[in-house]
């Protein structure tokens, strides 16, 4: 049971009319589990009540992985990080090349085999982008080079980086009548250290992975935030 999209009756007093107006509710939620070939692990989130909103999740390493491998690029991989590639410049083009188009289709794919809902309707789903984590990874070849300056950049960004540095970094501004909390964290883990910015929903992070790469790392839970010209 969790909450999602909904619609309930209302009536208004005024116009006499009644119809159906956006709500949200709980209701029961399936999670479809599998292992693509092209693009490695995900999940569909399946609700049993209208308006059927789909959820579709995948990581992006995943596909350039496969896309490597049918180039024939050697690479090695550890937990959703490249520690190695043989041809980077290949690989950034072979990224860069991802079609939202493309993958579009394959969801449609997943619809059909997962969910009876558009069949049974005759109709089809619009794809949109709800949460986005895109990485920027600087790999190094040892993990000394990266231990020796690391303390010294993590300091640095504790103590120069400010609200207006952060509101900038996530493409913000700050004005009189801005709400939305604004913040740093810096955490100790046994994994590594990690410090993080955030404004709102939206948030920019850099640790250190495995000892061996510097990974920058934004996360947009809500990207209405931003603005499309058309």
């Amino acid at each position: 049971m969790e909450c999602g999209n909904s619609y309930k009756p209302w009536h208004n007093k005024t116009t006499e009319k009644t119809f159906l107006k956006f709500d949200k509710n709980k209701c029961l939620h399936y999670y479809f589990y599998f292992i693509d070939r092209k693009l490695g692990l995900c999940y569909l989130r399946v609700p049993t009540w209208q308006p059927f909103r789909l959820q579709f999740y995948m990581n992006g390493h995943n596909l350039l992985a496969h896309k490597l491998d049918k180039k024939q690029i050697s690479y090695r991989m550890q937990d959703k990080a490249f520690l190695e590639i043989s041809d980077i410049k290949t690989a950034q083009k072979l990224s860069d090349r991802i079609n939202p188009e493309g993958l579009h289709k394959v969801l449609d794919v997943f619809v059909r085999r997962y969910s009876t809902v558009p069949e049974s309707f005759g109709m089809g789903y619009t794809w949109t982008t709800q949460r986005i984590e895109r990485a920027t990874d600087i790999v190094f070849c040892k993990p000394e080079y990266l231990e020796s300056i690391y303390d010294e950049i993590i300091r640095t960004a504790i103590f120069t980086v400010k609200p207006d540095s952060i509101a900038t970094f996530l493409g913000q501004r700050i004005t009189y009548n801005c709400t939305k909390e604004i913040g740093t964290n810096y955490n100790q883990r046994i994994l590594g250290t990690r410090i993080k910015y955030h404004i709102g929903d939206i948030s920019i992070k850099m640790y250190d992975k495995f000892g061996r790469v510097l990974r920058i790392e934004s996360a947009y839970n809500d990207i209405s935030t931003f603005r499309v010209e058309w």
